[in-house]
């Protein structure tokens, strides 16, 4: 077993970069510190540090086909990165609730982010990173912990601190409709993984639930 040290405080998130080209992993990970730092995960070692977010950094996710990275803090900022270089290109929000998660659907150049306020933020992004704001809807879901895109362009879901996972068809982008909501969990949903046709979901309950989404994502389109 590695161990990887160089954190100051708690270690929010964790992203993976794959560098084909070098046949290189770089590990990108944020922290409370208010710091993202990179690895190489040949070596171990950490290759760069630099501040991100005022409060602590919460959120992080690759766009791979621009090559950049979404970051999301306790400081209600939103900003895209050139992450091998460290430089932040663009703030995306400048100053709301904080940002708790994100989720990117790449085969759509779409990205969405959620908040301490339940809502969630639609956003373009095309392969040269030029970004546009969609929409944003309100899932009322006290606060939002998860984000997950199910990659058939119509489907993403939200897990929140209502202990529920809620499901949205989102083929008519601006419009964003609620199809169906899951129960099960006893406590705060805080993470979704999607893959094929499974979802997997993780709650402040102790407790890992397994999805067979193929008979869930069989929605109806918004009228």
């Amino acid at each position: 077993m590695k161990q990887l040290y160089g954190h100051k405080h708690f270690i929010r998130c964790l992203e993976v970069i794959e560098e084909p080209k070098s046949n290189t992993f770089l590990l990108v990970s944020g922290s409370e510190d208010e710091t993202i730092r990179l690895w190489d995960l040949n070596s171990l070692e950490c290759t760069k540090t630099f501040l991100a977010h005022a409060k602590g950094v919460l959120c992080l996710t690759y766009l791979p086909i621009q090559k950049l990275m979404l970051s999301g803090g306790k400081d209600g900022r939103l900003k895209l990165w050139e992450i091998l270089k460290g430089i932040c290109i663009r703030n995306l929000i400048e100053d709301g609730p904080e940002i708790t998660c994100l989720c990117s659907m790449p085969n759509m150049e779409i990205f969405a982010s959620g908040d301490s306020l339940s809502n969630v933020h639609f956003w373009r992004i095309d392969k040269l990173g030029n970004t546009k704001f969609i929409s944003s809807c309100q899932t009322e879901q006290s606060k939002i912990f998860a984000l997950g895109y199910a990659g058939d362009g119509k489907t993403f879901f939200s897990g929140g601190a209502d202990k529920k996972i809620k499901i949205w068809a989102i083929d008519e982008l601006p419009l964003v409709k609620n199809v169906q909501i899951l129960s099960g969990h006893e406590d705060t949903v805080s993470s979704i993984i999607l893959f094929d046709k499974t979802m997997v979901s993780g709650s402040w309950d102790k407790k890992i639930r397994v999805w067979d989404l193929r008979p869930l994502l069989k929605v109806p389109s918004i009228p």
